[in-house]
């Protein structure tokens, strides 16, 4: 966030867990346009956080929330398990790759 742009939106991703995640990448819808996006964040180790800045065009409507992007996250635990924390805050086990419905929802690589 700047002076400039105090309104820029962001994904905070935490790992509040004891063991490193992997292969982290987070789902959103673009704040500006509602589309879908994915964002690859890496590993995160135990008990540390990731903040990615989400660039977008023009001003947010007033009364704009963060909640709007209703970002989930997609992680490999240290024993190679996947999972979904999804937009609730609840934690699955992922169905898998090309399982969710990012491709056909017409989802962009950020």
């Amino acid at each position: 966030m700047t002076f400039a742009r105090p309104r820029l939106p962001a994904l905070l991703i935490a790992n509040s867990s004891d063991a490193a995640v992997y292969d982290v990448i987070v789902d959103f819808l673009a704040p500006d346009s509602g589309e879908l996006r994915r964002v690859g964040i890496g590993p995160i180790a135990p008990g540390k956080e990731r903040l990615h800045a989400i660039e977008h065009e023009g001003e947010l409507p007033d009364g704009w929330e963060p909640a709007a992007m209703h970002a989930q996250t997609y992680f490999r635990d240290s024993a190679g398990t996947y999972w979904l924390r999804d937009a609730m805050g609840r934690l699955l086990e992922d169905s898998g790759a090309g399982n969710d419905d990012f491709s056909t929802s017409g989802g962009q690589l950020v």
